[in-house]
Formats: C-alpha cells, structure tokens, sequence
C-alpha cells in the first residue's frame, strides 16, 4: 500500500479551517455588542437576611 502524500491535504485543511475560523470570526464579532460602561461609581448593593422558618 503505498504512503499518503501529506502535502496536498494538510496545505488544504489549514486552508480551510483558517477560511472557516475567519469567516466564524466575523460572525460572532458582529453578534456580540460590547458595552463599555464609563461609570466610575460603583453602586452598593443593600440585600436583607431571610430569616428561615424552621
């Protein structure tokens, strides 16, 4: 059985994924807002203690 010449596939499948990672790329940046909150005060959070029934 001769050998699998490596050369050919493995140029395309770095190719490929390297289209499809860009391509993902794209798609989830333009997805995905970011929010730059320029808020220098940082808000306290009051919460209660529950008292539990038993």
């Amino acid at each position: 059985m001769p050998q699998l010449n490596p050369i050919p596939w493995v140029f395309l499948f770095f190719l490929v994924w390297l289209v499809l990672g860009f391509l993902g790329l794209q798609k989830f940046t333009s997805v995905v807002t970011t929010t730059l909150d320029d808020s220098s005060e940082e808000v306290e959070v009051k919460s209660k203690e529950y008292s539990w029934p038993w």
